[in-house]
């Protein structure tokens, strides 16, 4: 039995049969799209600034080790206001921008004479602190969550 050509594209081309509700719900899927969108973008923003401040901390984090590890090799400089630490962590933190960067230097145990024969068990400690503001203040801002401080914390043995 065989079919003849007119007939097998009439059984393929078939009309597109709408339901009897069709027309009422045209516009649902632009409605979906209008309250589905901010949402999206608000979940995207968010994980930026996730991202961002996980970089920010990290250069901070290697930063602070690097200002450590430079007074640890020059026990006998005066950091009281961490200047050529401080100088140290911002050119080797590119990432970091130029706004607020605390640094608090110390030494263990605490007012400790540099003798540079006897330095065993001189640990300094440097601590890194700076703000950041995330993307989405404006949006964080009635939640008190505009900014938020980040925090480093490095320690070495003075070396000989």
């Amino acid at each position: 039995m065989t079919t003849s050509p007119t007939r097998l594209r009439r059984r393929l081309w078939r009309r597109p049969t709408r339901s009897p509700g069709a027309e009422a719900a045209r516009g649902q899927a632009l409605v979906e799209f209008a309250f589905g969108l901010p949402l999206m973008l608000l979940i995207m923003a968010g994980t930026l600034d996730i991202g961002q401040v996980f970089i920010d901390y990290v250069a901070l984090r290697n930063g602070c080790r690097e200002g450590v590890s430079y007074a640890a090799r020059n026990p006998g400089e005066s950091f009281d206001d961490g200047g050529p630490i401080r100088d140290r962590i911002e050119a080797n933190s590119p990432l970091l921008d130029s706004g607020y960067l605390g640094v608090d230097v110390s030494y263990d145990p605490p007012n400790t004479d540099f003798d540079l024969e006897d330095t065993d068990r001189v640990t300094v400690t440097v601590i890194c602190e700076r703000e950041y503001e995330p993307i989405m203040s404006g949006v964080l801002r009635p939640f008190g969550l505009d900014t938020f401080s980040l925090r480093a914390v490095a320690t070495a043995e003075i070396l000989k």
